[in-house]
């Protein structure tokens, strides 16, 4: 999901959402919806990704990364 926070960051993701969408066949279902209430997250989750090693979970995505950023240069 993406909650913008005004009018402005609503409309560069409807925008970006519909570049992206004119490039794929199958649907982008990601959901714009405004940002009602915002809770951080608890301690743990900050920094997550430098303090437990975590990037190599991420990693595992890369390939779709790759696919993705070679499909939007066309």
């Amino acid at each position: 999901m993406i909650y913008p926070t005004d009018a402005q960051q609503t409309a560069a993701a409807v925008q970006s959402k519909a570049a992206a969408q004119a490039r794929f066949r199958d649907p982008i279902t990601t959901e714009i919806a405004p940002l009602t209430t915002f809770w951080p997250a608890e301690d743990y989750h900050q920094e997550y990704l430098r303090n437990t090693g975590g990037w190599l979970l991420c990693a595992r995505d890369a390939p779709k990364v790759a696919h993705l950023k070679e499909a939007l240069k066309k």
